[in-house]
């Protein structure tokens, strides 16, 4: 079952958005090294480790972001 943003949890979210990043530092990478995305050398166990990594940072971000957004709500604008 396919599932939209709303649908997820924090965490979810964040590992997307770190597979995401991934995916562009990837891509990134290899318009400075010219090279095509298919000639370059992945390790699926470096991005697993960036996105473990960075996962958490997005997490802590989203939930500020909710709390924030719940106070500026529950005080009336």
């Amino acid at each position: 079952m396919k599932k939209t943003i709303d649908q997820m949890d924090n965490f979810e979210v964040s590992r997307w958005l770190a597979l995401v990043e991934a995916v562009n530092i990837i891509d990134e990478e290899c318009q400075n090294r010219k090279r095509s995305f298919d000639a370059l050398r992945l390790e699926p166990l470096t991005i697993r480790k960036y996105i473990e990594g960075t996962c958490d940072i997005f997490c802590r971000k989203l939930n500020e972001e909710k709390e924030h957004k719940a106070s500026y709500f529950s005080e009336g604008f």
